[in-house]
């Protein structure tokens, strides 16, 4: 056990010593067993002592820590590697997307023992690192009319591709339906432009591509599990 933890101690140091990579290695309980510097630095704590033992849920709001504990229990469950999955994350108090694979871990006996990640930040269309090819068309076009109606046959036509085989790589490499894409992408603008502005959320639903108030409340609540009313108060006093 003493070499894999010498080994994990190497890890981190590499990723110390690239920028904006989060790396972690957490245990069936969700406790953190490693944490590089920047995710140290993301989480607030003086150093790696203050995280080691803690999960989650003690430096993360609770809609986003649940999101990652699930991952985290379906990949012990099953043992598939979780690979660049686009999640929420918040820096400063500010929900940003993040790209994260997740690993397991095996003792000699091929059980697993722990989980090892690794989160990279997203840049929506980002470069050949962060994004398959087949999606960057797409992703950059909703990234630049998200307040406009988008159908799925729009991003079929800007990527080439048939509606079935874009709907197929949405699921392949970012696990969710090209509308849930969208949805969560306008969502995301929501939360920078409640955090940013002292614009009515009534107009902020409209700038984001939502029909109405209501409607970008729904669709906060279904993403955010908060309202958007609630998630601007609880921020902007961060």
């Amino acid at each position: 056990m003493e070499s894999t933890f010498e080994l994990l101690n190497g890890v981190e140091a590499l990723f110390d010593h690239m920028p904006r990579s989060l790396f972690f290695v957490k245990d069936q309980q969700g406790r953190y067993l490693a944490a590089n510097e920047e995710l140290v630095r993301l989480f607030g704590a003086a150093n790696e002592a203050e995280v080691i033992g803690c999960t989650d849920a003690d430096f993360l709001p609770a809609y986003i820590a649940e999101g990652y504990r699930k991952d985290d229990l379906l990949l012990f469950e099953n043992g598939v590697t979780i690979r660049n999955r686009v999640e929420l994350v918040t820096r400063g108090g500010v929900v940003d997307w993040i790209v994260t694979t997740k690993v397991p871990m095996r003792n000699t006996a091929n059980e697993i023992v722990a989980v090892a990640g690794h989160a990279r930040e997203y840049h929506g269309e980002g470069s050949a690192a962060t994004m398959p090819e087949e999606l960057r068309l797409p992703i950059a076009y909703i990234r630049e009319n998200y307040a406009d109606t988008i159908l799925v046959v729009d991003l079929a036509t800007v990527s080439g591709r048939s509606v079935s085989s874009l709907e197929r790589a949405f699921r392949r490499h970012l696990h969710v339906t090209p509308k849930d894409y969208i949805r969560k992408v306008r969502v995301h603008e929501a939360c920078k432009q409640l955090i940013h502005s002292q614009e009515l959320i009534a107009g902020i639903a409209f700038e984001c591509g939502f029909s109405d108030q209501a409607h970008l409340t729904r669709e906060f609540k279904r993403i955010m599990h908060t309202t958007p009313a609630v998630y601007r108060k609880r921020h902007s006093s961060e």
